[in-house]
């Protein structure tokens, strides 16, 4: 009987030099916003509602799908925006429009830029500022607008426009930049005037 005395005794002590673990705090109110694209949790006593942008998947390939209660449904708190890879493009401005109209261009893309920078493509057209066009090598992007006759300088001249089309966020232009430098690389003159008369919504 002693025994088993001093084993309870020995385990009371040990429990005893353990303290007791505090519970953990609790949310006063249910942690629900009710919005739909966000998780809902209590962490420490505070509610946390962390955004799941996967909550706001439409099975849309056209759309960016995320989560913003601020901006996006009153409900669901997600955002769909048009992410263009859909659109087949119907819009295209003429070289005649962009050296035209310098104030268009799109952020990015300035007058003196050469066209070599973005083509990667070393060309000479047949420009002058005032009398007869003379061979101009590494023309900038303004003068291969202005390029006079055809080969090279009709190259120039479509395929500045057609850089400027894709790179403007109001032009719903059929050809993709990468595919604007591709068909510039293979000379490919006609599909790109051909997209830049398509009509300019500028």
């Amino acid at each position: 009987m002693k025994k088993v005395l001093s084993i309870l005794a020995i385990c009371f002590m040990f429990a005893l030099s353990f303290p007791a673990t505090a519970p953990a705090p609790h949310c006063a109110t249910d942690c629900n916003d009710e919005i739909a694209c966000t998780d809902d949790t209590c962490v420490e006593g505070s509610c946390v509602h962390t955004r799941n942008d996967a909550l706001c998947n439409d099975d849309d390939d056209c759309t960016d799908d995320y989560c913003d209660p601020e901006v996006g449904d009153q409900e669901t708190g997600c955002v769909f925006v048009d992410n263009n890879t859909c659109d087949e493009g119907d819009e295209g401005c003429t070289p005649g429009y962009w050296k035209n109209h310098l104030d268009a261009w799109p952020e990015g893309y300035n007058t003196d830029d050469h066209f070599s920078y973005h083509f990667g493509l070393a060309i000479t057209i047949r420009w002058s500022e005032k009398g007869k066009p003379q061979d101009e090598e590494n023309p900038t992007l303004l003068h291969a607008l202005q390029a006079k006759g055809g080969g090279e300088s009709r190259l120039a001249r479509h395929g500045t426009a057609a850089l400027l089309s894709s790179a403007h966020s109001d032009v719903a232009y059929p050809l993709t930049l990468s595919e604007v430098l591709t068909a510039v690389q293979d000379g490919d003159i006609d599909t790109l005037e051909e997209a830049n008369e398509l009509g300019c919504p500028l």
